[in-house]
């Protein structure tokens, strides 16, 4: 059997700055921490685009280097989904 760890990052794109701020610090970075310090540690994540705006907007540059850094180090394998993919299941067929 094969394990794969999938990781969501997502924040709706109107969240509050005080609560991007306490997330990212208290989940987001922690998780980036742990992948770089981990000798084997690998995850596939998916980071929504309605937060990469977010980071973008507030200024969270590091966290783009951080995942970038991982990514090169073959600690992360990014997963696409639509921007706002909770609107998907509206869209007619």
């Amino acid at each position: 059997m094969k394990w794969a760890n999938f990781l969501h990052f997502y924040q709706p794109a109107n969240q509050k700055p005080e609560i991007l701020e306490a997330v990212t610090n208290q989940s987001y970075r922690k998780i980036l921490d742990i992948l770089k310090n981990s000798k084997n540690g690998k995850i596939n994540l998916n980071i929504s685009g309605s937060l990469l705006d977010l980071f973008d907007k507030y200024g969270y540059k590091d966290l783009f280097d951080r995942t970038k850094e991982l990514i090169k180090e073959g600690k992360i394998e990014l997963i696409a989904s639509a921007k706002y993919h909770a609107l998907l299941p509206l869209l007619p067929q």
